[in-house]
């Protein structure tokens, strides 16, 4: 925990001075020149393509997207070509779909950046690609000034999800970039509000689309499980085990909770699941505070609803977020988030469920936070009231889905237009 903290120091210390950074500037559209002409959409016999740039297929909100994405531009009738910009193993690469006209290429391994934006224009021409997706891919932002001055028929799209202390993180690069680009898709109001706010980007050019699946939507809120004075409590985190997700903020959150529970005459038990650098850490931490046999450590591929089903609490003591996919799940499986007051888990979560940042008082607050939940049957009622409204709005608004497969299709029906 004191690595905890002053790695929290440091981070906001980077906060602060990003703030003060001065490249919060969309950069001009330029207008060409004659060194570089147009092009024009050569004629072919290809059905139309969409390239799909993902930061890595490894697992993550933003990949989570990036997989869906393929698939509805799939059932959209474009071809799909997949890159990655991150040198990785890319374990998630098998969940591509398996189909003849999904093809994921491998630049990452063998393309330096400075030469995918001469790839990318030859790809275009050579498999009648009409858009770009870019899904937190640096080289393919990079390829966008190639794109608009050679290649302007190609429709240009962005994702983002998550704003970085350091520098802005992706939301800042695609505001940069807005100028060349046709839709910047966003999965928060804090990300439309960012980029509107500081990069003046349009707001017809800004779209929000919530990572909900429409289909899996009730027209009622779910059932939150947790009531007061129960018996038995099972707490859940669900994460990569890096330091952004705080597990060691999480174990100790647990032990603090262990102690609350012997005195209250609580049984509990938690799971964590996901793989990473902190997993051995983690194992020591259990074994220390004596919570190895009351805590289970569960490997990444581990049946997630399954267990927000059985679960009453899930913990989010992230340092950062944009709006993790997990809270949705846990809140549509009847289990409860707590959350740092990071990104925009504020517009999911009523302002009681948001517990501070700095480590100390993330474990403090989130205990009592529980106490409060277990011991006040009308604090509970209205945490669960808070979230079954905020649930309810964020329902009505667009999905994704909703506001990229148009897109899709049109691009994929004018091309066989003519």
């Amino acid at each position: 925990m004191g690595y905890e903290g002053l790695r929290y120091q440091a981070e906001m210390l980077r906060r602060r001075r990003a703030d003060r950074r001065k490249d919060k500037v969309a950069l001009p559209l330029g207008g060409g020149s004659a060194l570089i002409p147009r092009l024009e959409a050569p004629a072919s016999g290809k059905r139309p393509a969409i390239l799909i740039g993902m930061h890595w297929l490894e697992v993550g909100g933003a990949e989570k997207l990036g997989f869906d994405t393929v698939r509805w531009a799939l059932a959209a009738g474009l071809r799909v070509f997949v890159v990655a910009s991150v040198p990785a193993i890319q374990r998630l690469a098998q969940q591509l779909p398996d189909h003849p006209d999904v093809t994921f290429i491998r630049l990452d391994r063998y393309l330096p950046h400075l030469l995918w934006p001469r790839y990318v224009e030859k790809l275009a021409l050579a498999q009648n690609i009409h858009a770009v997706h870019i899904h937190h891919c640096t080289p393919l932002y990079e390829s966008l000034p190639i794109l608009r001055a050679r290649l302007p028929w190609i429709r240009t799209i962005d994702s983002t999800h998550i704003i970085e202390y350091a520098n802005g993180g992706y939301p800042r690069i695609s505001g940069v970039w807005t100028n060349y680009l046709d839709l910047q898709h966003v999965i928060s109001r804090q990300l439309a509000d960012y980029l509107q706010g500081s990069f003046q980007a349009p707001a017809s050019r800004v779209r929000l689309g919530r990572m909900l699946d429409r289909g899996k939507i009730a027209d009622r809120p779910p059932v939150l499980r947790m009531q007061s004075r129960q018996t038995s409590l099972h707490i859940s985190f669900i994460g990569r085990l890096f330091y952004q997700k705080r597990p060691v903020v999480v174990v100790e959150t647990l032990h603090a909770l262990d102690v609350w529970a012997q005195k209250n005459g609580v049984a509990l038990t938690a799971s964590i699941v996901g793989e990473g650098p902190y997993e051995a850490t983690i194992r020591r931490l259990l074994a220390r505070h004596g919570l190895a046999g009351k805590v289970t450590q569960l490997p990444g591929d581990t049946d997630v609803p399954a267990l927000l089903e059985r679960s009453d609490i899930l913990l989010l003591p992230s340092n950062n977020e944009g709006l993790a996919l997990v809270c949705y799940e846990a809140i549509g499986h009847g289990c409860i988030p707590i959350s740092t007051r990071v990104g925009a888990h504020g517009e999911l979560l009523p302002s009681d469920l948001l517990v501070p940042l700095a480590p100390h008082a993330t474990v403090r607050e989130t205990s009592a936070l529980i106490d409060r939940m277990w011991r006040e049957p009308g604090f509970l009622a209205r945490q669960k009231a808070g979230l079954e409204a905020a649930w309810m709005q964020l329902s009505a608004d667009p999905t994704a889905e909703e506001v990229l497969t148009p897109i899709y299709r049109k691009i994929a029906d004018q091309d066989r237009k003519g």
